[in-house]
């Protein structure tokens, strides 16, 4: 219990000090386009919703959350601090879980987790991207808590369904990847349709998002894409492309993630189920910076899933 306390203050101060860092240096809130919509136009997209019925509220919850807070600044930027810190105490409950009791080690080692560059960014934003990162962590509690999550998720992004394929049994994952293949060649044309409507998208909104696209390769490029860019997010190389700050901050999180696993298991976080469920990201993003926010929580998720796999604790369903 105490250290859980522990955890959770040291999430909160760390967010609040990466919050002051950010507001010295010229980050302010508004920092992320979303950020704006969020603050500005809440209310009345809330109410929008709720004239088109339940339907109109998958992935598009957040704005109601936004809307009962307020459109309030303050309390949606405090309130993602506090699920930072409520996540991290699910990461010290999988990391115990996994690794056994916290020694010195092994605590320097969760530190890896807690207290990751992106994520504590996040945390100083308006942005949803906090919130569907602990419900992507809870599903790796349990089967209960897995339900619980997936029929929550669709409400803030309905894509974010595909988090919870990294915890499918080989035989249903394999069976849903021969479905896919199967549905892309009887309905060919109408996919390749919706996969040329996505590369058309203009998705690369930052000056240091210079990570290649390979939009003008059409299919071609939609397919490297899928191969290339998953593994430019699962070993960090993705900064290479442009040394700003922003990807380097990103890129070091990455790191952290594999020196876990590494001194813990030998290996790094790449699996076949988070490189193959990546990639159909890349099929629907066209900039890597709103790429890598799509994926994070496979990367969140990923450390705990190698660990949990080689120590042989997690029960696939």
């Amino acid at each position: 219990m105490k250290f859980n306390i522990h955890i959770f203050t040291l999430s909160l101060v760390a967010a609040l000090a990466t919050l002051i860092f950010e507001r010295a240096i010229g980050i302010e809130w508004d920092f992320h386009p979303d950020a704006i919509t969020y603050a500005m136009t809440s209310h009345e997209i809330s109410q929008n919703i709720m004239g088109g019925g339940l339907s109109s509220a998958i992935n598009n919850s957040y704005y109601f959350i936004c809307s009962l807070l307020g459109q309030s600044i303050l309390a949606i930027i405090a309130m993602n601090m506090i699920f930072f810190a409520l996540a991290n105490l699910v990461i010290l409950k999988l990391h115990i879980k996994f690794t056994g009791d916290v020694d010195l080690h092994k605590y320097s080692l969760l530190l890896l987790l807690i207290l990751n560059p992106y994520r504590l960014h996040l945390a100083t934003t308006m942005l949803k991207d906090t919130l569907i990162i602990f419900l992507a962590l809870i599903s790796l509690m349990g089967f209960r808590n897995w339900i619980l999550s997936f029929m929550a998720m669709p409400f803030l992004r309905v894509i974010g369904v595909f988090y919870y394929g990294v915890l499918l049994p080989r035989a249903i994952f394999a069976f849903g990847v021969f479905c896919a293949i199967c549905i892309f060649f009887i309905f060919n044309e109408r996919v390749v349709g919706l996969m040329l409507e996505f590369n058309a998208n203009q998705m690369q909104f930052r000056e240091f998002d210079s990570v290649p696209s390979f939009q003008d390769s059409g299919l071609i490029g939609i397919a490297i894409r899928y191969v290339v860019w998953p593994i430019l997010a699962l070993t960090a190389s993705f900064s290479l492309f442009g040394l700003s700050v922003p990807f380097l901050a990103v890129a070091m999180g990455v790191v952290m993630f594999n020196i876990y696993t590494f001194s813990l298991v030998g290996r790094s976080i790449f699996t076949w189920k988070i490189f193959l469920l990546m990639g159909v990201f890349a099929i629907l993003v066209t900039g890597y910076g709103s790429y890598i926010r799509y994926v994070y929580p496979f990367l969140v998720m990923a450390p705990l899933i190698v660990i949990s796999q080689s120590k042989s604790r997690l029960r696939e369903f």
